[in-house]
């Protein structure tokens, strides 16, 4: 892969420290960022990277070793001395003419930067190289400091500091109290497209997905939660919704207004009305009372009053002059009891009376001409005629020879008549003969058809 050289950003190269148990002063660190371009594309990920800090006559006086570092769209920053690398001498730094190599893979990259503190950076390295005992306001060390007073007013941390709790001032001392409301770190609604990184915001603070309308926070420990999704007006499905319990239902039961909470069977059961039976003038629908133990046994039913009730327990009086418990026997009802809707043109009102009146429109005997094929079949395949009896027969005639005259729209006879019965004219000659073979035609001198000599 060709790779075209590599193009360092130089960035503002500030010098920290970091605070350590022990004293004197730690050692320094540098932050820096850059750029790194393969074909003219910023790169994206991970690269071998060797740091090393030059004197103005281009010998080294620092190295990094070979450290991975990951490369976002070009963009990639490193802290020189920090963990994983050789400490930078605090005497570096006090060189003038400093000069950062990069090298990517072996490659050297081109020009090597000039390494300029900021004037704000180096008074910061100065103040932290302050070694041995404090004094004045400030005493202590550089590991166990101590404030006394702050802007010529004292400090009184004699009460062991709360979590929570803040540095204010009374008019008299500086003491450790309560935060006021509204001034706690954090707290802040943040907003912006996607998912909040780590680097975003204080703990305590939310943020706002703006483009997937999801709510983040707040941010703990320098972590945010999972986000919310946040429902539009007149948006909300049942996807949306905490899922429930099975066999519940969404509903508010307290006596009151009230967020709606998940309700069992028995509780929707119990905020239903009970059916309400007719007592002359309708019922209203609604849960049916329970049965009680033993109610199936006793075979009681539901009443149209709303009530559980039995069948009477006195015998009937008297059914086609059976009492007592009475079941239904074959007899009880002949087709004469039993009703009929008239229609078409039987008149009747009962089956009995319609069957008789069918009765008597049918013939009793079949007669005539079908009495030859009443019990017995025709010959197959043969057309249809009467016999000299005028009864219904078969002919001699098959379909076959029956389909033979289809299509005839007159007499055949007729037709036949119609045909000339001697031929005349000019091919009387040929009418019983052959002409010679082989020899053109032409008419004689009587006008009749002949062979020529050609």
């Amino acid at each position: 892969m060709r790779i075209d050289p590599y193009r360092p950003l130089v960035a503002t190269l500030l010098v920290t420290a970091m605070l350590t148990a022990a004293d004197p002063a730690p050692a320094p660190l540098l932050a820096y960022q850059g750029r790194l371009v393969e074909a003219g594309i910023g790169v994206s990920g991970s690269r071998v990277f060797t740091f090393a800090i030059l004197d103005s006559l281009g010998a080294e006086l620092w190295n990094s070793g070979t450290q991975t570092v990951t490369v976002t769209n070009g963009l990639y920053a490193a802290v020189l001395g920090s963990a994983g690398m050789t400490e930078i001498p605090s005497a570096v730094l006090n060189r003038t003419g400093l000069q950062l190599r990069v090298s990517v893979g072996g490659q050297r990259l081109t020009p090597d930067v000039p390494l300029v503190a900021t004037l704000q950076a180096r008074s910061a390295w100065e103040a932290m190289s302050v070694t041995g005992a404090f004094a004045g306001d400030v005493t202590g060390t550089q590991s166990a400091t101590v404030v006394s007073r702050l802007q010529g007013s004292a400090v009184d941390l004699s009460s062991t500091p709360l979590p929570g709790q803040v540095l204010t001032y009374d008019g008299r001392v500086w003491t450790a109290a309560a935060a006021p409301a509204g001034s706690a770190d954090g707290k802040t609604l943040r907003n912006g497209s996607g998912a909040p990184g780590t680097n975003v915001g204080a703990d305590g603070d939310f943020y706002l997905d703006t483009s997937a309308s999801v709510l983040y926070g707040p941010k703990a420990s320098g972590a945010w939660p999972a986000g919310v999704p946040l429902v539009a007006d007149g948006s909300l499905t049942n996807a949306k919704m905490a899922t429930m319990v099975n066999q519940t239902f969404k509903g508010n039961v307290s006596g009151g207004a009230a967020i709606p909470s998940d309700l069992t069977a028995a509780q929707v059961t119990a905020a239903l009305p009970v059916v309400s039976g007719d007592s002359g003038a309708g019922g209203t629908k609604g849960l049916v009372p329970a049965p009680a133990a033993g109610d199936a046994f006793a075979q009681k039913f539901l009443k149209a009053d709303g009530t559980w009730g039995t069948m009477p327990t006195a015998p009937v009086t008297a059914v086609l002059g059976r009492t007592g418990v009475v079941t239904s026997e074959d007899g009880d009802y002949t087709a004469s009891q039993i009703t009929n809707v008239a229609a078409g043109t039987v008149a009747a009102t009962t089956v009995q009376a319609a069957i008789d009146e069918l009765a008597s429109e049918k013939q009793a005997t079949l007669t005539g001409a079908v009495t030859t094929i009443a019990s017995t079949d025709l010959m197959a395949s043969r057309a249809v005629v009467s016999d000299s009896s005028g009864k219904v027969a078969a002919s001699a005639v098959t379909t076959t020879e029956l389909g033979y005259v289809a299509g005839v729209t007159s007499g055949l006879q007729t037709q036949l008549d119609a045909k000339q019965a001697t031929l005349t004219g000019a091919v009387t000659t040929i009418a019983s003969s052959d002409l010679t073979a082989s020899r053109a035609m032409v008419s004689d001198g009587s006008g009749k058809v002949a062979a020529s000599t050609v």
